[in-house]
C-alpha cells in the first residue's frame, strides 16, 4: 500500500511541476472551490431543514390556535 501512495505522490508532484503558473493558479482555485462546496453544501442543507421545521412548527401552532386548543 505504501508503494501505491509513493507512486501517487510522485505522479502528483510531476503533474504539478509540469503546469505553468496560470495552470497552477487554476488548479488551486478549483481546489479552493471544491473545499468551499464541501463545507457550504451541508451548512445550506441544514439551514433549509431548519427553515422547513420552523415553517412546520408555525403551521402546527396556527392549526392548534384555530381549532380552539
Amino acid at each position: 500500500m505504501t508503494e501505491i501512495a509513493a507512486k501517487f505522490v510522485s505522479a502528483m508532484s510531476g503533474f504539478w511541476w509540469a503546469l505553468d503558473e496560470q495552470e497552477r493558479r487554476l488548479v488551486l482555485l478549483g481546489l479552493a472551490y471544491l473545499a468551499a462546496m464541501i463545507v457550504w453544501v451541508p451548512l445550506e442543507r441544514s439551514r433549509k431543514e431548519r427553515e422547513r421545521q420552523e415553517l412546520a412548527d408555525e403551521v402546527a401552532r396556527i392549526l392548534v390556535e384555530r381549532s380552539g386548543g
